[in-house]
């Protein structure tokens, strides 16, 4: 018994420094590839470049690693990073948002169900795939639901992976080109550089950090954003002394870019001949969609063009805002996380219900 407990503990040890040794693999290659996109002076560069660089390593070698806890950790920084520079006139102010987060709701669903029809007329998807391949979510929610309602998993995880991938790399160029290119305005610039200690960043992150497991653990649609946002926001609106360094941005933008990354590999590659036509199809539609409802935005509400833009991007809450902040553009933060989290509710709650209507209906 004594020799094979101490192989199955030295084959644990292995497996473990092996794991490890992959992950920081994984960070340097992430961590290069943001220095290029810096020099190179791509926006968002140390999303866009670690991307694009654990992407490659992933497909090259098969060993990019990075735990999918990182991205609650993302997501809990992240919140705490916009709750600190959050006042009580941003409050006051969000009322102004719910007509566009009912004409951005209102889209979504209007623009899936176009997808979902196209993909299943023209490309021959099944009645699930397409719904499921249609729906601007997570992809690991997304995913779950495919068992759940018979789809063809490998295809609805591989659109919704190049989905997010395009989005990320594209867009942060693409609304460079289209809306203006003021930066921020200096009170928002303020509101990230008052005079403050270090302890009063530990105090914020564990702020952040204790609200944002409760939204974890409660299982609530972005709950580690979201609550680590409110508790911070709500601690900064009482003491003014809420604070997170900018810096702590660029590192949860590296875990971010690396965590995405990660997830395409040569058996995606593989598969992405078969699927080229949809997934364009996808892209074209999802672009044109988030530009057109994003121009109405702009003509019927309060929201800019670029807040608008970033707001109703198909992709994550805390990837966004990230995006929207390294590229110092004049962009409404509070609008962009909380018009992300208002899809995403709808994309949790509602949408998959939506489905089994129509399944259920049309089968």
């Amino acid at each position: 018994d004594f020799p094979c407990s101490s192989i199955l503990c030295i084959i644990s040890i292995d497996n473990t420094f092996e794991g490890l040794m992959e992950l920081i693999m994984t960070l340097c290659i992430a961590l290069i590839g943001a220095i290029i996109a810096t020099k190179l002076k791509i926006p968002a560069s140390y999303m866009i470049g670690s991307l694009f660089s654990v992407v490659f390593f992933s497909i090259a070698t098969g060993r990019a690693s990075m735990p999918t806890s990182v991205k609650p950790l993302v997501q809990i920084v992240t919140g705490a990073y916009i709750g600190a520079g959050i006042s009580k006139a941003n409050i006051i102010g969000m009322r102004r948002i719910l007509k566009p987060i009912a004409y951005s709701l209102t889209s979504i669903i209007i623009v899936m169900m176009f997808s979902a029809y196209m993909l299943y007329k023209v490309f021959g998807f099944d009645l699930p795939t397409s719904l499921l391949s249609s729906v601007p979510g997570g992809i690991s929610d997304i995913t779950l639901l495919s068992y759940e309602f018979n789809a063809d998993i490998t295809t609805v995880a591989l659109i919704q992976t190049m989905r997010l991938f395009f989005v990320l790399a594209v867009f942060p160029i693409l609304i460079q080109r289209i809306t203006t290119k003021n930066k921020v305005y200096d009170e928002e610039l303020k509101a990230y550089e008052k005079p403050t200690s270090i302890s009063d960043c530990i105090i914020t992150l564990i702020i952040g950090s204790i609200f944002g497991i409760i939204g974890y653990l409660l299982k609530v649609p972005a709950g580690p954003l979201s609550f680590s946002l409110f508790a911070t926001a709500f601690y900064n609106i009482k003491t003014d002394k809420a604070y997170v360094p900018v810096s702590m941005r660029k590192g949860v933008q590296l875990l971010s870019g690396s965590l995405i990354g990660c997830s395409i590999t040569m058996a995606s590659v593989v598969q992405f001949p078969k699927l080229i036509a949809p997934i364009c199809f996808i892209m074209v539609v999802y672009f044109g969609a988030n530009f057109l409802i994003s121009t109405i935005l702009s003509k019927k509400t309060h929201v800019d063009l670029a807040t608008a833009m970033f707001s109703t991007a198909p992709a994550g809450a805390s990837d966004m805002v990230l995006i929207a902040m390294d590229m110092e553009m004049d962009v409404d933060r509070t609008t962009i996380v909380l018009m992300q989290i208002a899809r995403l509710v709808l994309v949790v709650t509602v949408i998959p219900n939506l489905i089994k209507l129509v399944i259920n209906v049309l089968a």
